[in-house]
């Protein structure tokens, strides 16, 4: 990456047709703090996957409008889609981890829970933390944050194709299988792991027990784990190494 592309700064906001209407947090941001005026062109994302480079035309502290002049699909994008699927832990480790998974690659995180459900205000906290991170590292997408739910239900709503894996201490190496051409799911258990019935549910639906290592990890821990090594391992494809 070029140091011009490292002084990119996104901004957020909503695409219509070949317009770009900016929130008004960033509008306010890029006149009044950063003093950008009509014909500057600025880089935006609405969270589908593509970066837009937009010319300024109508410059507002609360609304900054500009036309689309580049688009660049899958900016930043790994090259398959990278599930989360995480066991509900505290919520300051889950909002540090929500951020962390966005700048790893994550297209999406469902959470699981037990017997206790964040209230929407968390929900609306995870939104934002996953929009703001996904500024941050320069991605085209902002990842959904799902609304957690019950085992089998979130275990309903993945992929069907693509590989499957649990973060398991029992588990053999970490990609002693291939990791396909589909979704790339990965799985780690709550603050106590995942019972022996939610582990052999998971096998059942395809999951594939994969070891971190000798040392037992924490939730957070073990989920930036397996999703740098896969991160990694995908971006890899990218650049032609196996």
């Amino acid at each position: 990456m070029n140091a011009s592309t490292q002084a990119i700064t996104f901004f957020f906001g909503r695409r219509i047709l070949n317009r770009f209407e900016f929130s008004p947090e960033d509008s306010h941001h890029i006149v009044r703090v950063l003093r950008h005026q009509a014909g500057d062109v600025i880089w935006a994302i609405d969270g589908s996957g593509t970066a837009l480079e937009v010319e300024l035309d109508s410059v507002s502290p609360r609304k900054a409008l500009g036309v689309i002049v580049t688009e660049h699909p899958g900016y930043n994008e790994l090259p398959q889609q990278l599930i989360l699927v995480c066991g509900m832990i505290q919520p300051g480790k889950m909002d540090w981890l929500v951020e962390k998974s966005v700048e790893l690659g994550v297209h999406r995180v469902y959470t699981v829970h037990a017997t206790v459900k964040p209230g929407p205000g968390r929900l609306m906290r995870w939104a934002r933390l996953a929009r703001s991170a996904a500024k941050q590292c320069k991605r085209g997408h902002v990842p959904e944050i799902d609304e957690p739910a019950g085992l089998e239900e979130v275990i309903s709503r993945l992929p069907e194709r693509g590989v499957r894996l649990l973060a398991d201490s029992d588990g053999s190496p970490a990609f002693s299988e291939a990791l396909g051409t589909g979704s790339v799911t990965v799985a780690v258990g709550p603050e106590r792991g995942f019972s022996q019935t939610d582990k052999g549910l998971m096998m059942d639906n395809g999951f594939a027990p994969v070891s971190l290592g000798l040392r037992r990890l924490r939730t957070e821990t073990a989920a930036v784990s397996i999703l740098s090594l896969v991160s990694q391992r995908l971006e890899g494809r990218c650049q032609g190494i196996p």
